[in-house]
């Protein structure tokens, strides 16, 4: 609809989480880092926390997608789903095909830890992801404390992270869970974007979708998205995505926070949480801070055009040395 409107390729704002989208946000940035560090450090128990839009789920998606060639891993994405199938299912995840309707819980855990022993003999990194770790029930959490525990005298043979809401970590600081918490030796909670962040998001995204040098959205504009979501990234895509249908509708080119208001008045009235609205950015003249890093979209330096016109140059002053050379001879020819 409005992609081939504006010049674009594909959907700028999709909400699936598609890590060649992944934009990285100074928080999530970090994220990432600690989350790579703590498994290639093999730190057993790995939180990751956030509100709802955070981005948690595209953070560990990336994970998952720039996994290296040792690491095994197993993402579990929607636990209240699997239920007490929460072992057999890590088993396929992992690669072990086996008929396990048959199979006690105990029987499965032998063939999985067996399975990692086995393969941690070739220095292979075994890991379980859990998204939406805040819905785990406490059969689930008992697991997840077996699946902690299988290690030998030297290192950490699964390592474990799970994401949720904040809520997760209460559940983790509970009297009953109090083995489970003790073993965790990393947790990050992701913030929401700054402006930068903000402003940066949208132009990587619009960058990734196909747009070239045109300009879309206005400064205004990016101020009233960042106000308006909180800086939170799903709500960005949400707001910025009506706007720009918006904008196809009444035929405009350019989106200003005007524009941005109308399609929030029209397609978001009860969804945009008063409470969690960032505070007005004030923008100096029309434009918005100076950003940290450049937006991806911008067009590269070509260092080679530099020394071609100075090569230029240096053709013409020789020419011009030349004929004033000759001029001089001639000239004193005449004496």
């Amino acid at each position: 609809m409005y992609i081939e409107y504006f010049g674009l390729t594909e959907e700028p704002f999709s909400l699936a989480s598609d890590p060649e989208f992944f934009y990285p946000s100074s928080s999530q940035k970090e994220a990432l880092a600690r989350l790579q560090f703590g498994i290639d450090l093999r730190k057993g128990l790995l939180i990751l926390t956030g509100d709802v839009g955070s981005g948690k789920t595209i953070v560990i998606q990336t994970l998952v997608f720039n996994r290296k060639p040792d690491q095994n891993m197993a993402l579990i994405v929607n636990p209240r789903v699997v239920g007490s199938r929460l072992i057999p299912n890590i088993c396929r995840e992992l690669g072990i095909e086996l008929d396990f309707a048959q199979m006690s819980k105990s029987e499965i855990f032998t063939i999985l830890t067996e399975y990692v022993l086995k393969k941690s003999f070739y220095d292979q990194n075994f890991i379980i992801i859990v998204d939406d770790a805040h819905e785990l029930s406490p059969e689930q959490l008992d697991d997840i404390l077996l699946l902690v525990k299988v290690e030998t005298n030297t290192r950490q043979l699964i390592q474990v992270v799970l994401t949720g809401l904040p809520d997760l970590l209460d559940k983790l600081k509970s009297p009953e869970r109090k083995p489970l918490y003790q073993r965790i030796q990393i947790h990050y909670h992701i913030k929401p974007f700054s402006y930068a962040d903000t402003q940066n998001f949208i132009l990587h995204r619009l960058a990734k979708s196909g747009l070239k040098k045109q300009e879309i959205f206005k400064a205004d504009a990016i101020q009233r998205i960042h106000q308006l979501s909180g800086g939170i990234p799903r709500t960005i895509c949400v707001i910025a995505s009506n706007a720009m249908l918006y904008a196809f509708l009444k035929k405009i080119k350019k989106i200003d926070y005007q524009i941005v208001n109308s399609a929030t008045d029209e397609t978001l009235q009860a969804s945009v949480d008063e409470e969690a609205v960032a505070p007005e950015v004030e923008l100096k003249e029309k434009y918005p801070p100076r950003l940290k890093q450049k937006p991806q979209h911008l067009p590269k330096k070509r260092p080679w055009l530099t020394w071609a016109l100075i090569a230029l140059f240096l053709i013409i002053a020789l020419i011009g040395l030349n004929i004033l050379a000759e001029y001089l001879i001639s000239y004193f020819n005449l004496f």
